[in-house]
């Protein structure tokens, strides 16, 4: 049994894109440190900061508000200025995946616009790469292929 993901009564449940429920579950009773240990496996931190050498600190910065936002005990959290409830944000968070923080370091590397404020615009790429990595792919691919220049 994976300690990360106990059945409990108490599971997060979020409607997809397909009105299915999506059940995450997770206990916000965990420590940082189960929750630090579980991040660094399931997004492969160790391989990510060897692909990218120079943004290990980014990395470490990411990982450590995926457990800030796990080990949360407010029942909102501020996403995009928008009060989200704090168990819908954790289950979009328990989402991320490799691949999703590779599109977010490229994301991250591509910005040139001034961040006034760096924390909340991380939280929103956390959050938002579930939701927006096959668009963004999409996009590229579409650029590249059928786009002038």
């Amino acid at each position: 049994i994976n300690p990360i993901y106990p059945a409990s009564t108490a599971d997060c449940e979020m409607e997809t894109e397909d009105d299915e429920i999506d059940e995450i579950s997770y206990s916000p009773l965990k420590t940082r440190k189960e929750y630090e240990s579980y991040f660094r496996e399931h997004l492969e931190i160790d391989c990510l900061k060897q692909n990218w050498r120079f943004d290990g600190r980014t990395i470490d910065e990411l990982l450590e508000m995926c457990v800030d936002i796990m080990c949360s005990t407010s029942d909102v959290i501020r996403v995009n200025r928008e009060d989200k409830p704090a168990e819908v944000v954790k289950s979009q968070i328990m989402k991320l995946d490799y691949t999703h923080m590779e599109y977010i370091m490229n994301c991250f590397r591509d910005q040139t616009s001034d961040i006034r404020n760096i924390r909340a615009y991380m939280l929103t790429m956390l959050y938002n790469a579930p939701l927006t990595i096959d668009h963004y792919y999409r996009a590229q691919v579409n650029h590249d292929l059928y786009g002038t220049g």
